[in-house]
């Protein structure tokens, strides 16, 4: 894990593109993650028979949230180069055989989970893609 965070100090000394890049989406996200739901319930609760309301609310609600799924796939590729720079950092002989397998083990768990994450979002996003066509 230690390592794992070393490779983000490579990353921020390097000036690492996806990480720029994330860094800058940062504040972005905050906000439209806080505004994106609070935007499509007040979308639900004002449409009473507005159409054209309710489909202006609701996608700009779900552009809102588009920008977390954004997030999350440019989250991805900084977390691997995070992990593979770790583990190359590791090599050699700092860690056993039995460490090194342990930390490669761990590099993947946290490569699953951010995975998952985003395949869940990049779900929630296509779900909501099928409920606005009922809109």
């Amino acid at each position: 894990m230690a390592a794992h965070e070393v490779g983000h100090a490579v990353q921020h000394a390097e000036a690492y593109q996806w990480l720029t890049m994330r860094s800058q989406l940062v504040p972005i996200v905050q906000v439209s993650s806080r505004l994106s739901t609070w935007i499509v319930i007040i979308g639900i609760a004002l449409s009473l028979g507005r159409k054209l309301l309710r489909v202006l609310i609701a996608l700009l609600g779900l552009g809102l949230m588009a920008i977390a799924t954004v997030f999350s796939f440019i989250t991805l590729p900084v977390e691997y180069d995070a992990s593979r720079r770790a583990l190359a950092w590791l090599t050699g002989e700092m860690l056993t055989d039995q460490e090194y397998d342990g930390a490669q083990d761990a590099s993947e768990m946290g490569r699953e989970d951010l995975s998952s994450r985003g395949a869940r979002r990049f779900g929630f996003a296509s779900l909501l893609g099928d409920a606005g066509d009922a809109l």
